[in-house]
């Protein structure tokens, strides 16, 4: 976690404030230890030597190959979506103030109006 990036998160709101809420929690209740990962990040960013960079270069093209023949065809069907919605949806009734799950089921809802749209128009 970059320690720096929070107080934008929250004051921020958008996507990551409820993350940012929760996570507070946690760190509140002793359930998680907040890491710095600037450093780690720094290392990763640095300039690679030509071994680094071929391997690099593989594992785009593995990365790229599983997103395309699995993981998107995966995305695309309508039944992956009802299931994520119906998931987000149980979770709000067993915690109408769990705001993630609100967030989460209203892009799943989205996202499957936007595929209901886009079939319509191709008919």
């Amino acid at each position: 976690m970059l320690l720096k990036e929070r107080a934008s998160n929250l004051t921020a709101g958008g996507l990551l404030a409820p993350w940012e809420q929760k996570l507070d929690e946690a760190v509140e209740k002793n359930l998680v230890e907040l890491v710095d990962a600037t450093s780690g990040l720094a290392m990763v960013m640095s300039a690679k030597d030509d071994s680094e960079q071929d391997l690099m270069k593989k594992s785009c093209v593995l990365s790229n190959k599983v997103m395309k023949h699995g993981y998107i065809k995966k995305m695309e069907e309508k039944g992956f979506l009802l299931d994520a919605q119906a998931k987000y949806k149980k979770a709000m009734e067993m915690d109408p103030k769990n705001s993630l799950a609100k967030m989460m089921y209203s892009y799943f809802c989205k996202n499957l109006n936007e595929i209901e749209s886009a079939t319509k128009a191709l008919k």
